[in-house]
């Protein structure tokens, strides 16, 4: 499997396997929603504005007070294994980007609740070195990329996810105490007629058996809540979608 960049990836995916709509003014531009599953259908979309490390990450009444810039490192390791032909070479890449937030609602009575998440990336390179050119594959090392969040403050609680190695879904979960929701993203698009995973829209965040909430991470972004769930609820789930936000710019930045 060659590893394609976010980025890339929508790109060609979009050239290779969807409607034509989608590529009417380019890649960047095209406006593509992520598939919503049917429990939001009636549910009003929060528009997401800030997302950039710099700007103050906002959507319906919360609001990130204590934005913090992303810091990334990393270590790669290259060598000629045995099982290596002679003109290639074998590398190992590893990256990180951590970052700390502060998210509250503009309400009296709301306390901010504060992140610290850690998001991983790991892949493997063969490089092959031709005469006149050289030629790479990369593959993304099972169980990355992986996202891990711990939260205080007036929520405690944690979000871990991990990505299926074939498909690149990401799957985990956000515990507060006794609550327990459950977090898959979503890698098709709304006018998708079957299921193959393209890359990764957004999240969908499920209580029980039913979707309550949904992150859309593709684009500006977008977060929808079931208006029906307690506000402690409505509160651990702004939490939970302020961190899916920036690990979806944190993949972007990964693969920039």
């Amino acid at each position: 499997m060659r590893r394609i960049t976010n980025k890339k990836l929508r790109c060609a995916t979009t050239l290779l396997l969807v409607p034509a709509w989608l590529v009417l003014g380019g890649c960047a531009t095209a406006d593509v929603a992520m598939k919503l599953a049917p429990e939001l259908a009636a549910t009003t979309a929060l528009p997401v504005t800030g997302r950039n490390q710099w700007n103050q990450l906002e959507f319906g009444h919360w609001h990130v007070s204590m934005p913090a810039p992303y810091r990334m490192d990393g270590w790669q390791i290259a060598g000629t294994p045995r099982f290596v032909p002679a003109n290639a070479e074998l590398s190992v890449k590893a990256e990180r980007a951590s970052l700390e937030f502060e998210i509250v609602a503009d309400a009296p009575e709301s306390r901010p609740a504060s992140a610290g998440c850690l998001a991983q990336g790991r892949f493997a390179s063969l490089t092959t070195f031709h005469a006149r050119s050289e030629d790479e594959t990369s593959v993304t090392i099972p169980g990355y990329p992986r996202l891990d969040c711990e939260f205080t403050g007036a929520h405690a609680g944690t979000l871990t996810l991990r990505a299926d190695f074939a498909t690149q879904i990401d799957l985990g979960g956000a515990r507060f105490g006794a609550e327990h929701w459950l977090v898959r993203s979503v890698n098709t698009h709304a006018q998708q007629r079957g299921n193959f995973p393209l890359t990764r829209f957004g999240y969908e965040i499920t209580l029980g058996n039913r979707v309550v909430a949904a992150v859309e991470t593709y684009g500006a972004g977008r977060v929808w809540v079931l208006p029906e769930l307690s506000r402690e609820q409505q509160e651990q789930v702004s939490t939970v979608a302020a961190a899916l936000l920036y690990y979806g710019t944190l993949l972007d930045l990964q693969d920039a």
